[in-house]
């Protein structure tokens, strides 16, 4: 069988269903393995299950990057001003953290296949292998990403990404051979539980801009209704909603649960809960294509667990719209939120169902077939 190298230069593997769903595809024909480095944001679960290479930072260079970094950043910050952003992006860090440890590594492996994430992996892997070819999955759109200026697109086969406005936005000019696969469970994950609860759940990384915060509101609002928060989030935001909120927790009314399940398990507990929250920070949606474009990881959990949803109104949870799968507001006011659950909860088979729908529609593994015969043509 083939060798297929996945290459990551993220530290959250274990919160990054698109790469675990992929190589769960790809190991029914060929023999993946997965680059990436060891976990050291949100959490530090490793996956065990899989054929996982993590790459080992040094601590002492990494102190030294990170406050060359830090440093760089007042700096530029106070030079000009506001557009700092534009002149600057992370070089110290993102150069010893890929572009000196992973390209190491990668001159080592001679798999058939290369699939590379996203663009610093992509730069790292042209770097490293200058007469290699790879295949281009795209999660994260950064902006005044440096590393997407200096890639060759002719190196790269094909792309994976999930809708053809990310893709334009990222090669207007090229006409790659691309693969629209969603963030989405496989159809063996799916869970649908015909006798749910009535609360109500967060399940996704616990982070401020992803509008956390807004759904702990509505339940401060009212409190009877109940919320639990199911996933890894930063350590410092999760003790300042334990402090900030205490009250609702000592009574029950909101639960954070950061304990790590895998993609099967992860659906089957969300399956007990009505209704889902899908936000994101208003601001950032209208400063950020990829946070008002990219089609969030979560929906689609909810989707297979036949959950409906209450999202935020943007191109990229308009599935929601699109298979009548729950609710899209404008606004966080609690009473908005409230008029949405009650809305659901009144036609609640209605919007499950069409979850189903949607589901099926979006699963990983009906939607990987034509990428995998590809692969499988695939010539070294």
């Amino acid at each position: 069988m083939k060798k297929i190298c996945i290459v990551t230069t993220d530290v959250i593997l274990a919160y990054q269903p698109t790469i675990l769903n992929l190589y769960d595809q790809l190991k029914e024909h060929f023999q993946p393995e997965i680059i990436s480095f060891k976990p050291s944001y949100i959490s530090s679960k490793k996956i065990t299950d899989k054929n996982v290479v993590y790459l080992e930072q040094n601590s002492i260079l990494k102190k030294i990057f990170y406050w060359l970094d830090f440093a760089m950043n007042v700096t530029t910050k106070r030079i000009y001003k506001k557009l700092y952003q534009n002149f600057y992006y992370n070089s110290y860090f993102s150069k010893y953290f890929a572009r000196f440890t992973l390209a190491r590594y990668l001159k080592k492996v001679d798999p058939d296949i290369f699939i590379v994430v996203d663009f610093m992996a992509l730069f790292t892997f042209q770097q490293s292998r200058p007469n290699d070819y790879c295949h281009f999955l795209s999660l994260e759109i950064y902006d005044n990403d440096e590393h997407r200026r200096m890639v060759n697109t002719e190196r790269i086969q094909s792309v994976i990404i999930q809708s053809g406005d990310r893709y334009k936005y990222l090669f207007p000019n090229e006409e790659l051979k691309v693969f629209y696969i969603q963030n989405a469970p496989p159809t063996s994950h799916f869970s649908f539980k015909e006798n749910k609860t009535k609360s109500l759940i967060w399940a996704g990384s616990i982070i401020p801009r992803f509008g956390v915060l807004n759904c702990i509101e509505f339940i401060r609002k009212f409190p009877n209704y109940s919320l639990t928060l199911k996933g890894g989030g930063e350590a410092q935001f999760i003790s300042r909603i334990k402090n900030d909120f205490s009250d609702l927790i000592d009574q029950g009314s909101l639960v954070i649960d950061n304990s790590y399940l895998d993609g099967k398990d992860f659906i089957n507990y969300i399956s007990d809960f009505a209704i889902g929250f899908c936000f994101y920070d208003i601001i950032l949606t209208r400063s950020s294509f990829n946070y008002r474009t990219a089609p969030s990881g979560k929906l689609f959990s909810y989707y297979a667990a036949a959950v409906p949803v209450i999202a935020l109104n943007i191109p990229g949870l308009s599935s929601v719209d699109e298979f009548k799968t729950g609710v899209l507001i404008d606004t966080y006011d609690p009473d908005v939120i409230l008029q949405a659950v009650e809305k659901i909860l009144k036609n609640y088979k209605y919007y499950s169902n069409n979850c189903k729908t949607a589901a099926d529609y979006y699963a990983f593994d009906r939607n990987c077939y034509q990428f995998m015969n590809y692969l499988s043509d695939h010539k070294k």
